[in-house]
């Protein structure tokens, strides 16, 4: 990927100059920005997760991080036996 970048950013005048290029890089970059977004709103969403059950006096699945009810000895979404 980084490869790629930094030869399409070589030729930038090239890709500049013609229509088809300009296109070429618009749509380049903003798939390099959707896949950053895409792997920073993951990296968030299950930090977040683990945030929330660390301060959370509900009760949460050490696997998943499912919200889990007080009674239930197994996690309802991914199965994992629970301690008490």
């Amino acid at each position: 990927m980084v490869f790629w970048t930094a030869r399409i950013l070589a030729d930038y005048d090239r890709y500049v100059m013609t229509e088809d290029g300009r296109l070429f890089l618009l749509l380049y970059f903003i798939a390099i920005g959707m896949g950053i977004f895409f792997m920073l709103y993951l990296a968030v969403k299950n930090h977040g997760r683990r945030i929330l059950a660390k301060i959370s006096r509900q009760r949460f699945c050490p696997e998943c991080y499912a919200h889990i009810g007080k009674e239930k000895e197994f996690c309802p979404k991914c199965g994992r036996e629970l301690k008490k």
